[in-house]
């Protein structure tokens, strides 16, 4: 499938659909057409290298999962511009460690480095707009109460997901995810972050049920301004840290 945004096209493979480098061909304008071209785990190698000629021809940059890349012949690896690391396993703990699903921390500190030397910006998928619920593995309940790291009852709770909301007006909670931040970004080198959920931080209702049709829908009495606010002091934190972050 193919789903176009304002200045970038996502590419996926699902189960059902295979994406050939012959079907890529037929889709040679939109990706042609793009700022950003993001191609899906499931895509085949070859199709990714297609992908990746078209792309390098019209100079559409190429964001990809890690997964792919580390199969793709070494002569690519200069014609791809963003890595996504995407491990959703990792909200447990609020993406707070590097899991060794795909190898340990150091190796993943060397994936990067080795990216950077090809001209290559590592983007992390970033999960602040949740945390599990589960008790073992996880913070919820980490004093005793419901409301630690979010607010109590049903207002720190994301009936969609089955997960748990962070309460962005507390300083605890605030520190703990800007020190996340500048984790990742001093210890890892990561080259900057794709927030994951914000919808969902940004409204009280996390966007469930709102179609917005029209431009007072983005800010109301609806609007998270604590998350809003939490996020601005990311950004902020982030272009501190570097100043040509993503």
């Amino acid at each position: 499938t193919v789903v176009n945004g304002d200045n970038f096209i996502l590419l996926n493979a699902g189960a059902n659909d295979t994406l050939t480098p012959q079907a890529v061909e037929q889709k040679k304008q939109p990706i042609a057409d793009s700022d950003f071209c993001m191609l899906q785990l499931e895509i085949p190698v070859d199709t990714v290298v297609k992908v990746m000629e078209i792309a390098n021809e019209s100079g559409t940059k190429i964001v990809l999962n890690p997964e792919p890349f580390k199969e793709l012949p070494a002569a690519v690896y200069p014609l791809v511009d963003y890595l996504i690391p995407n491990e959703h396993e990792a909200e447990a703990l609020t993406e707070s460690i590097a899991l060794d699903r795909f190898g340990t921390p150091e190796e993943l500190k060397h994936l990067i480095d080795t990216a950077h030397e090809m001209g290559i910006a590592v983007i992390m998928d970033l999960v602040h707009a949740h945390y599990v619920k589960n008790l073992n593995e996880g913070i919820a309940s980490l004093d005793g109460s419901d409301h630690h790291y979010s607010k109590a009852g049903d207002a720190g709770y994301q009936q969609y997901w089955d997960s748990m909301i962070f309460d962005y007006g507390k300083d605890g909670v605030e520190h703990f995810l800007l020190s996340n931040v500048k984790y990742w970004m001093e210890e890892f080198h990561f080259d900057g972050f794709r927030f994951d959920g914000v919808t969902s931080m940004l409204y009280h209702d996390h966007g469930l049920g709102t179609a917005f049709t029209d431009y007072s829908k983005y800010f109301s009495m609806n609007t998270d301004t604590e998350a809003v606010t939490y996020l601005q002091l990311a950004n902020e934190l982030i272009r501190q840290v570097n100043p040509n972050a993503i």
